[in-house]
């Protein structure tokens, strides 16, 4: 089976879609968590004020590491040109059909489904695609003490 070009730029913008949703909910909660913070301030002092503030500002910096860590991600998926990619090998954009699922190389978010399927976007850093990367159609890794073939390279 043969990917089409077309197949590779869609999972690669469901890739984009996701990471900007999970933006879009980290922003919102460190932006409710700075007005609950105001709220707080405006509250009177003591023990339990104190308590909530520190929780709140806890949750904050949680968020906002969250955040930077997203962005890394959108990041490396701005870097993958898709047109500028040879699929003769398994790297960093590249889909690969295998014995065991489809797999899109470039961020570790998980499983997408697209028209009835199911694709993996994993990260060239994981395991298993440090292991296919730069193998070719044909060849075959052993990942878990499990025999794994690469059907196709797109």
């Amino acid at each position: 089976m043969r990917f089409s070009p077309a197949l590779k730029h869609k999972i690669h913008a469901l890739c984009i879609e996701s990471v900007q949703q999970k933006l879009d909910l980290i922003r919102k909660a460190i932006t409710d968590a700075r007005e609950a913070l105001t709220v707080e301030s405006k509250s009177s002092a003591g023990d339990k004020h104190e308590t909530a503030r520190a929780m709140l500002q806890l949750e904050t910096e949680k968020r906002s590491e969250q955040l930077v860590n997203t962005l890394q991600l959108q990041e490396v998926l701005y870097r993958i040109h898709l047109d500028d990619i040879s699929a003769d090998n398994v790297h960093l954009g590249t889909l690969v059909h295998t014995s065991i699922g489809v797999f899109y190389i470039s961020i570790g978010i998980g499983k997408l489904d697209y028209e009835g399927k199911e694709y993996m976007a994993i990260s060239a850093a994981s395991p298993i695609a440090h292991a296919m990367i730069g193998k070719q159609k044909g060849e075959s890794i052993t990942f878990n003490e499990r025999k794994i073939d690469i059907i196709n390279v797109t």
